[in-house]
């Protein structure tokens, strides 16, 4: 459904109409996540969640909400959610590394990043991550 074109305005005339519909919820959230609306976006999150509590990338979405909000704990659970929907998905664990780093628990970021190189050994990410936080190079990328 993603259309660059479209505003947030769009999305909620949109919802108006079909409140229910996911698609255009996860949208609208994401929409307002990147123009850093991040109240409204975790608003929508929340709701999405509401009408599709196993979809990880609610989960993720609202967990990268927090994040850029300042809100560690609750991103480490959405987080922790959405890994248990999606499990092996690297990208998640690599958040994960990411929000664990920024809670101070630096083994469970280094475990966090060698699980995403373990699933995408060419991801540049948690690499270069583990290379900063263990002084060793990261993984060789292919």
């Amino acid at each position: 459904m993603e259309d660059s074109e479209m505003t947030v305005e769009d999305y909620r005339k949109i919802l108006e109409t079909d409140p229910d519909n996911a698609e255009v919820k996860k949208e609208l959230a994401d929409r307002l996540s990147d123009e850093d609306r991040l109240d409204e976006a975790i608003e929508e999150y929340r709701s999405l969640i509401c009408l599709t509590p196993d979809d990880p990338c609610a989960h993720f979405g609202l967990g990268d909400a927090y994040y850029k909000k300042g809100m560690v704990k609750e991103a480490i659970a959405e987080t922790l959610e959405a890994i248990s929907l999606r499990p092996g998905w690297p990208y998640y664990h690599n958040r994960m590394g990411k929000l664990l780093e920024a809670a101070g628990d630096l083994d469970g970021a280094i475990t966090q990043y060698t699980m995403a190189l373990e699933l995408k050994p060419d991801f540049g990410d948690p690499a270069d991550s583990l290379e900063r936080l263990t002084g060793k190079q990261g993984r060789s990328r292919r």
